[in-house]
């Protein structure tokens, strides 16, 4: 059995557009005999008026017991936007 699943929500507010946000979460499940992975994300893109900030995290579980995690952070710069 495979399960997926994907939320996300857009924040913008009027009296500073730049600082608009994305987040988004996403979770993968796999039964394949008797036990189970199991593997959520979630990423967060937040503007400034000169970046772009993200983080995006990572856990991976296998057999119920953590397996790996990761976080990765960036800033990158707005340019011409």
């Amino acid at each position: 059995r495979i399960y997926t699943h994907m939320d996300f929500k857009v924040t913008t507010v009027r009296a500073d557009p730049a600082a608009s946000s994305v987040e988004a979460e996403y979770r993968f499940d796999v039964d394949h005999g008797g036990s189970r992975t199991e593997v959520r994300s979630s990423t967060r893109v937040v503007g400034s008026s000169d970046s772009f900030h993200g983080v995006t995290a990572l856990e991976v579980r296998a057999g119920g017991k953590p397996h790996f995690s990761r976080t990765w952070h960036t800033s990158v710069p707005r340019g011409f936007l």
